[in-house]
């Protein structure tokens, strides 16, 4: 961890001070690219429309550039930041400044690299602290109800092992019905009971009055 932090803090010191050697405020790369673009937007004819609205014609293909909004049709400003040679050329006759015209995120790099990472004492110079417990104690043991899963969780779409699968609700289904199956006879049991013990009361009073 130390050699990473020591290879970071020298990094970012060297690049700051490489953007502080610049001249301007983008990186020299940029400077080259709208250099390249100056040259190139020579070849180009620009036509005035209206407010910040321009045509501009390159190699029999004409394009629509748009300096407020900072887009052209060729998407070249609007994906690197950099003004396109369409765009060059326009702001060239509007003698406009061309830095003025980079995406800010392109002016970023001397902040960017402002913040300074701390060198840190040797380890021989950390004050020492007592910690107490000295050592990371595992967490207490929380036992869930019921009982313990034996079983390892299968992934999704994977087959059950043999002997392991859900068990069928057919079984569960046959015991409820022989369970109702069950209390209906004993239903029918007590009425041809009681209806027995009522013929044979009426049976022997029928017996009585013949007497």
């Amino acid at each position: 961890m130390e050699i990473l932090r020591s290879k970071v803090m020298s990094r970012v010191q060297k690049r700051f001070g490489k953007a502080c050697s610049w001249q301007k405020t983008v990186v020299p790369n940029v400077i080259k690219k709208l250099n390249k673009n100056t040259e190139i937007c020579r070849r180009c004819t620009m036509l005035f429309a209206t407010g910040s609205e321009y045509q501009v014609k390159d190699s029999e293909v004409s394009y629509i550039v748009n300096i407020n909004e900072r887009i052209c049709d060729c998407k070249m400003w609007n994906l690197t930041g950099i003004p396109c040679i369409h765009a060059t050329i326009v702001l060239i006759n509007r003698r406009a400044d061309l830095e003025s015209y980079y995406h800010s995120s392109l002016t970023k790099t001397m902040k960017a690299y402002s913040e300074v990472i701390h060198p840190m004492p040797d380890v021989t110079f950390w004050p020492d602290i007592e910690v107490q417990p000295s050592c990371v104690l595992p967490p207490n043991l929380r036992r869930r109800s019921g009982r313990p899963k034996k079983a390892r969780r299968r992934e999704q779409g994977e087959a059950p092992a043999i002997g392991q699968g859900k068990r069928s609700t057919t079984l569960r289904k046959i015991l409820l019905k022989l369970l109702w199956l069950m209390e209906a006879l004993m239903v029918k049991y007590h009425l041809l009971l009681k209806l027995h013990q009522l013929m044979e009361a009426l049976m022997v009073k029928y017996l009585l009055l013949k007497l």
